[in-house]
């Protein structure tokens, strides 16, 4: 499954966003609201204090694109090992059972 959350911050990071652009890639589960609880994304006030319609990145949101992709990247490299190293014993244990018959 996709994470909803990561695909709306991944495009934040370099704009803020309108609610209708936003309103395109959430779903029932991520909603504004949602993100913004988290503290994920906030929105804009002018002068006044009174809310805009205009949302963006905010560092905690950051922090969360930071992980996803460092925890991806962790799990390629350690897949990635522990399948040249299975592999590699598996040769190793082949040729030393054929050796033996």
């Amino acid at each position: 499954m996709k994470d909803v959350t990561f695909k709306i911050l991944k495009i934040m990071i370099n704009s803020s966003l309108r609610s209708s652009e936003l309103s395109r890639y959430t779903n029932n589960i991520v909603t504004i609201d949602s993100l913004i609880k988290r503290n994920l994304i906030c929105q804009h006030c002018n002068n006044y204090g009174e809310p805009i319609d205009c949302f963006s990145i905010t560092d905690s949101g950051r922090e969360y694109v930071r992980q996803h992709v460092v925890n991806f990247f962790s799990q390629f490299v350690s897949g990635f090992l522990v399948g040249v190293l299975t592999t590699v014993i598996a040769a190793l244990i082949l040729n030393w059972l054929t050796g033996i018959i």
